[in-house]
């Protein structure tokens, strides 16, 4: 590549990593906002994961399009080209990611949750976890570190146990309390999208891991390896 070009391409890359941690920031927001609008009744914050909605599904057009071009223009290689294809795909979880914060609040406005029934339940325990690992997800990328991909592997694990947990607790309290019925089987709502941001989240973490450590994945799919097996071989590599 001459000078130019090769100044274009790399105004293209940074383009496209400002991109994603811009639209994890935002679906980061809407998870915060997501889940306070469901604990505290409000139905402004709720208004607000909507307008956010919108931007990120234009963050969304543009850095598949972003993606797309980069690819035709400079026919990217090695770790480049590992992080074209990554974004491809974290910018797909993160929409989707999206898309679950919206579908959390679509009962704000016809229920108000006591915090006796709140402290009932491991959702905010739950919910606290959850952002975190989206934290992670963007440290992760915007300082290149494996590490912190591979901590969201381990907090997705605990996240899932909250889950079993807190499905099982709610059906019990449905049961034995019949007059809150329809806010035990929101939160049974909310319980279930968490848990799928959750695992949005793992992938993306796979998603860096594979970008910054391919080693790690080269004879193993990482679907299919436990967190104890992916640390045994980043400690053998």
């Amino acid at each position: 590549m001459n000078g130019h070009v090769l100044k274009n391409y790399d105004q293209e890359l940074n383009k496209l990593r400002y991109r994603l941690v811009r639209m994890g920031s935002l679906v980061q927001q809407q998870i915060e906002m997501s889940v306070s609008s469901i604990l505290n009744s409000n139905i402004e914050l709720a208004k607000q994961v909507m307008e956010l909605e919108e931007k990120v599904d234009k963050l969304d057009l543009k850095i598949d399009k972003q993606c797309i071009r980069i690819i035709a223009l400079h026919q990217p290689v090695a770790r480049d080209l590992r992080l074209i294809l990554a974004a491809l795909q974290i910018d797909i979880y993160f929409e989707i990611i999206g898309d679950y914060t919206t579908e959390m609040i679509d009962d704000v406005a016809r229920t108000i949750f006591t915090s006796e029934i709140i402290n009932k339940t491991k959702i905010k325990e739950m919910s606290e976890h959850v952002i975190k690992m989206i934290g992670k997800v963007l440290d992760s990328f915007v300082d290149e570190n494996v590490n912190l991909a591979l901590d969201i592997l381990k907090i997705e694990e605990i996240v899932n146990i909250l889950f079993k947990d807190n499905f099982n607790n709610l059906l019990s309290l449905m049961k034995a309390d019949s007059s809150n019925i329809d806010s035990y089987a929101i939160l049974l709502d909310v319980n279930r999208l968490l848990d799928l941001i959750s695992k949005s989240a793992k992938t993306i973490a796979q998603e860096l891991i594979y970008i910054y450590e391919p080693s790690i994945s080269k004879h193993n799919d990482i679907e299919d390896l436990s967190i104890h097996d992916i640390f045994a071989e980043k400690t053998n590599e």
